[in-house]
């Protein structure tokens, strides 16, 4: 994550903010407080802003001069940020005080969060009219602008300055992933519940303690709520925290939980656990609760932080269907493979293929327990032992060049809800698909196989039969006999005839028919 955050063309601030959760977060904070906010990146973008004051939105940053001096203060404030300070705390030239703390995520600063338009003692009005007088505004409206800007304590900044501090950590480390977030707001948990045990004897520190949290904070006696934030109140749909004072803290647990909150309430039980919540309009929804007994204003109370996990659970149900389709892919994948390599296979038949076939395709499907097979192949079926037809059917033909030579055919042996074609995904529908090409085309080359083996053996017949006669033949000049191998003289039409397929007939040529029968050429 640190690589990809210094990569600064690949991630800005902006996107590594919930930009409309920080908005609400610091408008909460405006209204507590009454203190403007905003979150800038290193351009000087104002992505968040909050609560800003009048006398420096309709005055101060409307003028030419005195927003140039807004802007030097600004820049002031980032060049003692880049020093490295943890914090900067200056009076800008228009005479308002801001606080800026840097925005780090890893080791690298991305921005500054702001709050400001206040001052630390009551303003000096002679300042302020002659500003008035010197940049034209209306001096009656200027100075009922400045009597709208808080007067903040140096304890009550430096409160807000620690605030602020943990405030932009949690901001850094919510660009790291969602593991390390869900450490982070462990860890900050753990640190909630470590400041309320230290600030019990504080009710006013606790109260700021719970407001600043990311989750509801609520303290119970006997069960009763009697402290809460507006975070918890708001999780649980009402307007104000004081709504749910003095009600019964399960009354907001769902029926069927609340005796198991109580167990846990009444044991002391402190570690993180999950149950159901009840809003005000009953709608129910699940959180996580971690809570810690401690001592308050002389009393035994039971603090607890509270997360609404609804988003959480979201993401692990989205994450769970990501592992199961990535195993079902896996199962189609290896379906595929298996397949792929039986029917290559030349040393078993081919009906042992397709019954190994039809039981592999059933083990591919999301429900193999209840999925049944059957291929048809010349009149024959193979069947995996489960197989029967029903209403929850799906059946692809085998193609041979061209022709239906047989047919796949798969059932749930049991209903299952609708997907892409009847009950099977679509993922499935191409899986059978593939089957029936990979079972067609293998059929087709072992025809092709089958029919070349037939035509080497009948070209083997053929040159088998095949006798030819070459090299020198000695032969009789006189009587034309031919002398064999042996050594033995035979006639010509014998040894030809041995030696060749040529047959011979015997005749008379008519010079020969004359010689031998001259009497059948007389003249009569």
């Amino acid at each position: 994550m640190n690589a990809m955050i210094e990569e600064s063309t690949v991630l800005t601030l902006s996107d590594l903010l919930d930009i409309s959760a920080f908005q609400d977060l610091l408008d909460n904070l405006s209204r507590l407080t009454g203190i403007a906010t905003a979150i800038l990146n290193l351009k000087g973008d104002v992505l968040v802003a909050s609560g800003w004051k009048r006398i420096c939105t309709e005055f101060h940053r409307k003028n030419r001069i005195t927003a140039a001096r807004c802007l030097e203060s600004d820049t002031v404030l980032a060049g003692k940020l880049a020093q490295g300070e943890h914090y900067s705390l200056y009076r800008c030239n228009n005479g308002l005080v801001d606080v800026a703390v840097p925005i780090n995520i890893g080791n690298v600063h991305v921005g500054n969060l702001f709050i400001g338009q206040f001052l630390m003692a009551s303003p000096d009005l002679g300042l302020f009219t002659r500003q008035a007088e010197e940049f034209g505004f209306d001096k009656d409206s200027y100075l009922e602008a400045l009597s709208e800007v808080p007067v903040l304590s140096t304890e009550r900044i430096d409160h807000a300055i620690e605030f602020l501090t943990n405030l932009t950590t949690i901001i850094g480390n919510t660009g790291l992933d969602k593991k390390r977030l869900f450490e982070l707001n462990s860890r900050l948990e753990q640190r909630i519940h470590e400041r309320t045990a230290e600030l019990t004897y504080s009710n006013e520190r606790l109260r700021v303690l719970t407001e600043a949290s990311f989750e509801g904070i609520i303290v119970t006696e006997n069960g009763v709520i009697i402290e809460a934030n507006e975070r918890v109140s708001a999780m649980l749909g009402f307007q104000q925290p004081i709504e749910i004072i003095g009600i019964k803290v399960t009354n907001f647990i769902a029926r069927g939980k609340r005796e198991d909150v109580e167990r846990k309430m009444l044991s002391g039980y402190q570690e993180p656990y999950e149950t159901l919540g009840l809003k005000k309009n009953g709608a129910i929804f699940p959180m996580e609760v971690r809570g810690k007994t401690f001592s308050y204003q002389g009393r035994q109370v039971r603090g607890a932080a509270v997360r609404d996990i609804t988003e959480r659970r979201k993401a692990e149900t989205a994450i769970r269907k990501y592992s199961n389709d990535l195993k079902e892919r896996n199962k189609e994948l290896n379906c595929l493979y298996s397949i792929s390599e039986i029917v290559r296979r030349t040393d078993i038949p081919l009906e042992r293929i397709l019954q190994e076939c039809s039981y592999i395709l059933s083990q591919a499907y999301q429900f193999p327990e209840i999925t049944a097979c059957q291929i048809i192949w010349d009149d024959h079926e193979y069947n995996t032992e489960n197989f029967r037809k029903t209403p929850w059917t799906q059946e692809r033909g085998i193609m041979v060049h061209g022709g239906q030579a047989g047919t796949i055919r798969v059932c749930y042996l049991e209903e299952r809800p609708e997907e892409s074609e009847g009950p099977f995904l679509a993922e499935e529908c191409k899986v059978l698909n593939s089957v029936a090409d990979l079972l067609g085309r293998s059929a087709e080359r072992k025809q092709a196989t089958d029919e070349r083996e037939k035509l080497i053996i009948e070209l083997r017949e053929a040159l088998g039969k095949v006798k030819t006669l070459s090299g020198f033949l000695p032969i009789c000049a006189s009587c034309k006999k031919i002398r064999n191998d042996k050594g033995y003289w035979e006639q010509l039409e014998a040894y030809i005839t041995k030696h060749s397929e040529a047959l011979f007939s015997h005749g008379l040529c008519p010079e020969c028919a004359q010689k031998l029968c001259p009497q059948l050429f007389e003249k009569k």
